[in-house]
């Protein structure tokens, strides 16, 4: 066999096939005739056009139609036209620089080209124009390779632009400003980004920021870069901020900024008129699950359910303040009523929880005005005003930093129409408008600044009722909705990260219910979603992201530890592996938000 092998100049021997020879051969000569061509072309000889720039007086570049022709689609379709351009001795392209116009001629004759981090956007935008497919993706492949912190967001808007789109890119160039935000939004790049890629940045849950108040301050110093122009889309920017995760003193520079930065704006009444909604009811959220009202990833805090009080099979109540963590699915316990309790309603407020009325002691059945507050910083318990009478089997929810009771039996086993609101900041309980009918066992939820009422069962009706109803604080009135489409009562309800209400499980003429049932607070119609696998009543129900989780409740006897979980998003319930620690309906439950560095569980 003959010896192909070659020695290199340090003794090392290496092996190449006749086949690669000949390859060597015929690339050594087409490198040959590409310097011919650059001879021809730098002599002028054969060349048949002249190229020139963007410039006025640009210098024209002599060329071959023909070699331009194959690596550039553009020319090739432009001598191939039989337009004028075709048959013209001198070609201007308006658009392409002469530097840039001449290191593409020069890529044609050599397929070499240098592109540096100051030149690569106009080379892509210059070869995107003339069609030159290998040069696009060599400066699309220099853009991701040389990509970092302090040009990721210059690359992501060029990425994301519709006159360039390169949607990997894009999604790199994204992730690596989101996860360097603090830092980025300091920089000058961002106060020249335009709407669409601020709202893109700032609406996102990647986004990571110690803050909010960090989020709502750049955005400000984005306006304040060019106010003329940008507060007329400052309201779509701001609406981006996760308002009830601001500190008091941003919250209401927040409030502020919507009430004075768009006087002119072509929606400023709507806007002002929902701000000065929101200076009545400080601390505001609307109660839905939109991104809006959800924590960011890189919070340091993570959502936790909590059960206060309850029943215990023996009869007995319970002063247990049970925790379960939906993503770890373990639970906790946070400090003790200091009394036993059930049929009391919980409000959460921040990272606060507020619990209302009930039976209280372990037998009989004294109902209770008070009201208990846990402090989370200090995590424990205190009293603070109790209501005006006492409740139990009330509705209870939150708008704003307000706590509304509604309805539910007194002391004296009457059932009231009553409505009481709570004022965390002045600790003073209040009556407000009546309920258009008494109504006790009814569940209550707060949902864009309003409160939605639903079912119950009246001193005459003991099967439970349709009605529902909304009550506006604003306006202090009541008013009727459309009926449900199944009477009860002890039902429970949420408000899904879909916007809609979510009423489940309950009971009616005396018989539990497994069915759930939906209202669109928009359209005000009801549909039929899919049933839980059990009967139950006076279950424990809150929407963590995309699920709804009903925990416990009063059902069969094997099941009143159970935890069935919802999809909103498929409309399917499973059954969970986790279970209550203990047996336990008639509870209070809520939402909190905690340090995700907290010993709890």
């Amino acid at each position: 066999m003959p010896n192909n092998g070659t020695v290199d100049e340090i003794g090392h021997t290496g092996y190449r096939s006749q086949q690669d020879e000949r390859a060597m051969r015929v690339g050594t000569h087409i490198l040959d005739l590409r310097r011919e061509w650059q001879n021809l072309r730098a002599s002028g000889m054969l060349c048949d056009v002249e190229l020139r720039g963007s410039e006025a007086h640009s210098t024209g570049i002599a060329c071959h139609r023909s070699v331009l022709s194959v690596y550039s689609g553009y020319f090739r379709t432009m001598f191939q036209s039989g337009m004028k351009e075709s048959k013209q001795e001198v070609v201007q392209l308006h658009n392409i620089s002469h530097a840039i116009l001449f290191q593409l001629i020069d890529y044609c004759y050599m397929t070499d080209i240098i592109v540096t981090d100051s030149n690569v956007q106009c080379v892509l935008i210059a070869a995107s124009f003339l069609d030159i497919p290998v040069v696009v993706d060599a400066c699309w492949k220099f853009m991701e390779d040389n990509m970092d912190v302090k040009n990721c967001l210059m690359l992501y808007c060029f990425a994301d632009s519709d006159a360039h789109k390169n949607s990997a890119l894009a999604d790199k160039a994204r992730a690596l400003t989101l996860k360097h935000f603090a830092l980025i939004s300091q920089g000058p790049e961002f106060l020249e980004m335009p709407k669409n890629i601020v709202i893109d940045v700032v609406r996102s849950d990647d986004l990571c920021v110690a803050h909010e108040d960090d989020v709502l301050l750049t955005i400000t110093r984005w306006l304040q870069h060019d106010f003329e122009k940008r507060r007329w889309e400052f309201w779509e920017v701001l609406q981006q901020i996760r308002q009830a995760y601001l500190s008091p003193q941003c919250s209401d520079d927040f409030l502020l900024a919507c009430v004075n930065g768009f006087k002119d704006y072509p929606g400023a009444e709507e806007a002002r008129s929902s701000s000065e909604h929101l200076k009545l009811l400080p601390g505001y959220s609307s109660g839905g699950s939109s991104s809006r009202h959800t924590a960011r990833k890189s919070y340091s805090f993570e959502k936790i359910i909590v059960c206060v009080g309850g029943n215990s099979p023996e009869g007995g109540r319970r002063d247990s303040v049970d925790c379960f963590n939906p993503r770890t699915s373990k639970w906790g316990t946070f400090s003790k009523l200091p009394y036993c309790v059930s049929g009391g309603g919980l409000a959460v407020i921040k990272s606060d929880l507020f619990f209302c009325g009930g039976i209280i002691g372990r037998h009989g059945i004294p109902v209770t005005p008070r009201t208990m507050h846990y402090n989370s910083a200090r995590a424990a318990w205190n009293d603070v005003a109790p209501m005006q009478i006492g409740r139990y089997n009330a509705g209870v929810a939150t708008v704003g930093g307000h706590i509304y009771v509604v309805g539910g039996y007194s002391s004296d086993y009457q059932t009231l129409a009553t409505v009481e609101r709570y004022s965390v900041a002045s600790n003073v309980w209040t009556y407000v408008a009546s309920i258009p009918m008494p109504l006790t066992k009814c569940t209550v939820v707060s949902f864009d600044s309003q409160l939605y009422t639903f079912g119950g069962h009246t001193s005459d009706d003991y099967n439970g009722v349709d009605y529902a109803f909304c009550y506006d604080p604003k306006r202090d009135v009541w008013s009727e909705l459309p009926r449900m489409p199944t009477a009860r009562y002890c039902a429970s309800a949420c408000v899904g990260s879909d916007g809609l209400i979510y009423v489940i499980g309950g009971c009616g003429s005396a018989n539990r219910l497994s069915c759930t049932e939906a209202f669109n607070p928009k359209t005000r119609q009801w549909t039929k979603q899919c049933d839980m696998s059990r009967p139950v009543y006076s279950v424990g129900v809150c929407c963590v992201d995309d699920k709804i989780y009903a925990l416990g409740g009063d059902s069969e006897a094997n099941s009143k530890k159970s935890i069935e979980v919802y999809d909103v998003t498929s409309d399917t319930w499973t059954i969970s592996d986790s279970q209550l620690p203990h047996e336990n309906w008639a509870f209070g439950c809520g939402v909190v938000e905690i340090d995700k560095q907290r010993s709890w569980e």
